[in-house]
């Protein structure tokens, strides 16, 4: 689990570098490339796996639903990375104990603040179970909720 925190603060630092306009699509690519590559761990890889589908999803969903809000995405992608990284570090100092309440806080974060309308709970809530490294509903306003959670855990 240390190893996957150090690659994805890497990533992260690596991202947020990355001019505003293009994080987006720099996140798309990112998150692909760590997802395909079979000598990568894989719990980094399942990660990744989330990142991508996280962002497709949001990619598609803006395009259907708020067509004019696209230049937001940059800002839900950079939002979106901030979270996994503040979730996985807090999860990681946690106490086996402490751990489960960790999890459970994040994924609430992501519960009250959907950004789409969208009903397909089936799709919304894939990742959505505790088997995942990553237990967390795709339609999620990144932004806000980050800004919760940032709130309650710190790096």
């Amino acid at each position: 689990m240390r190893r996957i925190l150090i690659t994805m603060a890497l990533a992260c630092v690596a991202f947020v570098s990355v001019n505003a306009q293009e994080r987006y699509k720099a996140a798309l690519q990112m998150a692909r490339e760590v997802a395909e590559d079979e000598k990568k761990e894989i719990g980094l890889r399942k990660i990744a796996t989330f990142k991508y589908d996280e962002l497709c999803y949001i990619g598609q969903r803006t395009m259907e639903q708020m067509p004019d809000k696209s230049a937001e995405l940059d800002d839900q992608a950079l939002a979106l990375f901030e979270f996994l990284d503040l979730y996985l570090s807090n999860f990681e100092k946690a106490g086996k104990k402490q751990q489960y309440k960790v999890m459970q806080d994040f994924k609430q974060f992501c519960i009250e603040f959907p950004r789409y309308d969208d009903s397909d709970t089936t799709l919304t809530e894939a990742y959505y179970n505790e088997n995942y490294i990553t237990p967390f509903n795709l339609n999620t306003d990144w932004v806000k909720a980050y800004e919760k959670a940032r709130t309650i855990y710190k790096k």
